[in-house]
């Protein structure tokens, strides 16, 4: 039986920007030990000095290849020694040592691994953003959001205090990864002693459909593309994940209208670092698309503003639950 973190009334709803910061890669091609490149990297200076900016703290969540790129050091080290950034780690199984297991879709999801190989794995990542950035990272996400039945323990004995690894409504069963669509977005302990919180990733269903059918329906539609695209186009049902990644700035505007109904706490918002260089990732692929990349934060920064939704960071909501009296 799992345990809602609760917290004070006066908490109030808060968001978090976190951002899966890790290697550039060809997204649509096979999964490689060496297929990749860190060049993405240094826009990622640009990305804090926005986010500051906009008073904003991120939380980078960094993989091995970053974490030991000197240029990582550079965009981000003042920012997590002055605390306008949150460290956090990243798990990309097939490019963290020990290189032990074959390199596949199944193993691409962490918890897939075994528990002695995803904990030497995390632990050789924990160590690189130590030795290299000087901050011991205490939150986590697993890279593809591959997090199994052996993670939340590993994370717990390795000292960390937060995962936001599930990203609700979503199912990875494709190529052996996890099944999100029964998930739902409220942060819950993830042990009896409250040493770990999960603090899952926002998404909402919308359309006039989504209230009844939306959690029965949307696994059924995910699996016709056209199915999918029908149910958007009539305005039944949409799955809106918060995210500048493919979702448009009025659609997310109106998912945190929706979390906001639907009382949620904490919303969290993501995206992948290489998606802050021009030819980065398939979203950011020219100057024009960055332009309009930073624009979506600025209008939903102001949403989150006008709707009174602060900002915060994944160490400072665990903080926040309301501890038993």
């Amino acid at each position: 039986m799992r345990e809602p973190a609760t917290f004070d009334a006066d908490f109030g709803p808060r968001f978090c920007l976190t951002v899966d910061t890790e290697e550039s890669f060809d997204w649509g091609g096979p999964f490689s030990r060496v297929d990749h490149h860190c060049r993405a990297v240094p826009a990622l200076a640009q990305g804090q000095a926005f986010f500051a900016a906009a008073h904003v703290t991120p939380t980078y969540f960094m993989d091995y290849p970053v974490a030991t790129n000197a240029e990582c050091r550079a965009a981000l080290g003042s920012a997590f020694a002055d605390g306008s950034a949150e460290a956090g780690t990243h798990l990309h199984p097939w490019v963290t040592p020990p290189y032990a297991e074959a390199v596949n879709p199944v193993n691409s999801y962490a918890g897939n691994l075994s528990v002695h190989l995803e904990a030497e794995k995390l632990a050789s990542t924990t160590s690189a953003i130590a030795d290299n950035l000087g901050v011991r990272p205490k939150v986590y996400r697993a890279g593809r959001y591959g997090i199994g039945p052996n993670s939340h323990q590993i994370l717990r004995d390795a000292g960390y205090i937060v995962d936001s690894s599930i990203r609700p409504l979503f199912d990875y069963r494709d190529q052996g990864g996890p099944d999100f669509t029964q998930e739902g977005c409220t942060p819950w302990w993830t042990d009896a002693q409250r040493q770990l919180l999960e603090v899952p990733l926002t998404t909402c269903y919308l359309g006039w459909g989504a209230k009844r059918w939306g959690a029965a329906l949307y696994p059924a539609l995910a699996k016709r593309k056209l199915g999918m695209a029908l149910a958007a186009r009539s305005g039944m049902l949409s799955r809106i994940p918060l995210t500048p990644e493919g979702t448009p700035a009025r659609l997310a505007c109106a998912a945190i209208d929706q979390a906001l109904i639907e009382k949620l706490p904490v919303l969290v918002l993501s995206f992948h670092s290489p998606s802050l260089a021009v030819g980065g990732s398939p979203y950011v692929r020219d100057a024009s698309d960055l332009k309009q990349f930073y624009r979506w934060f600025d209008t939903v920064f102001n949403h989150m503003a006008q709707r009174g939704v602060r900002a915060s960071h994944l160490a400072e909501i665990y903080q926040k639950v309301r501890q038993p009296t």
